[in-house]
């Protein structure tokens, strides 16, 4: 009779701090730098003049305050949805080169390091929460960095907790959401959001994953190694002291492989991303579906359908604060504007996709389902409430 077997994943070969630490240093500096630049010198200038705007600005667009092209409503479809994409690239391309060359770094020093790991979900993604708050970018700019981290071999918690809080719990965000709205209305964003991310989205990772693994489990087939090699990592069993110049060489060259990746990974991506809330956004008069009274089970698909598009509609980071604002100021009903401040900006088409293509299908489609219900929900309860 055969005996029972143990079938084990294989270890990757991680670079432990102590075998490279130049590399790691590197970076770290590296990282440092375009942090502090993207900070002082790009988003947060930014973050505030969107904040000092609202409460007296009107949108010409969904996506961004002052759109390079015009869209005269008399245009063909086809150039509405043209031009609109392009709108949308040009808000997102300062967030999403940031996005792109952090996750490469990100990537980068995950081969680096040897990483601690915890099997506490709640940790993971209270240390992806911390991590994201200050970064200042969208969930869609956000994506990237969240694939960089994934691709290292970062726990799912931690990677998804960091891409979803970095629009939602931004100080500048804050200060906007409860300056802007009633105090009880930035409460149940700011609970309901911090639900999602330490309780709903690790749970369902952990649901998924679990499901993912089974299939190779009932077979007795090994998992395989999952992990890009690039002929850069080497056993912590074996020390290497380098020079400054070797480790500065083979860090940029490191770095421009998973560049390359990140790159080639997420852009097309965008581009879906892109014309996909271009189509939303001019096929769907969302001024006239949020408008009017929100009673009776009409009023609860209309709620429906505005969580669902809420958390479809790629926004720039800060847009979604602005767009309740104008809503909100033109009289549409509590029960709308809580359910767009909990969907926009915290999940998106483009989130789905990174998650897809990283993760997997199910993951993606779940977390997308889980915030429309969320967000639904709230609105809901505040149409009862009221």
């Amino acid at each position: 009779m055969a005996s029972n077997q143990t079938i084990t994943k294989p270890a990757m070969p991680v670079l432990d701090w102590a075998v490279y630490p130049k590399r790691a240093l590197l970076v770290v500096l590296a990282a440092t730098g375009l942090l502090a630049y993207f900070w002082l010198a790009s988003r947060y200038p930014a973050l505030w003049h969107k904040a000092h705007l609202a409460g007296g600005s009107s949108l010409a667009s969904l996506f961004t305050l002052n759109p390079p092209i015009y869209i005269y409503p008399e245009a063909d479809l086809y150039e509405r949805i043209l031009w609109s994409t392009f709108n949308w690239l040009d808000a997102n391309k300062l967030g999403m080169t940031f996005g792109i060359i952090f996750g490469a770094l990100v990537l980068t020093l995950l081969d680096f390091l040897k990483r601690p790991a915890t099997s506490n979900a709640l940790l993971n993604s209270a240390f992806g929460l911390l991590m994201g708050a200050p970064l200042g970018v969208c969930a869609n700019c956000a994506a990237p960095i969240a694939k960089g981290m994934l691709d290292g071999g970062s726990r799912q918690e931690t990677a998804l907790a960091t891409m979803l809080s970095s629009p939602t719990f931004n100080a500048v965000v804050l200060i906007m959401l409860f300056s802007l709205f009633p105090w009880w209305m930035g409460a149940i964003k700011v609970s309901l959001s911090a639900f999602f991310i330490l309780v709903v989205m690790p749970g369902l990772v952990h649901r998924f994953r679990k499901a993912s693994k089974a299939p190779a489990a009932a077979t007795g087939a090994a998992p395989q190694a999952c992990t890009l090699d690039f002929n850069t990592m080497t056993p912590a069993s074996a020390p290497v002291r380098e020079s400054w110049p070797k480790a500065f060489q083979y860090t940029v060259r490191t770095f421009l492989l998973k560049f390359g990746y990140i790159l080639m990974m997420t852009v097309p991506l965008m581009f879906l991303a892109g014309l996909t809330g271009a189509v939303l956004e001019q096929m769907i008069d969302l001024p006239a579906l949020v408008w009017g009274p929100t009673e009776g089970g009409a009023g609860m698909a209309k709620i429906a359908v505005v969580a669902l598009l809420g958390t479809s509609l790629p926004m720039p980071i800060a847009m979604d604060m602005l767009l309740a604002d104008v809503l909100f100021r033109a009289g549409v009903s509590a029960p709308v504007i809580v359910t767009l401040l909990f969907t926009l900006g915290l999940y998106s088409v483009y989130s789905f996709l990174i998650v897809m293509t990283s993760t997997s299908k199910r993951l993606a489609t779940a977390l997308f389902v889980a915030v429309a219900a969320l967000g639904a929900g709230a609105g809901w309860l505040t149409m009862l409430l009221q």
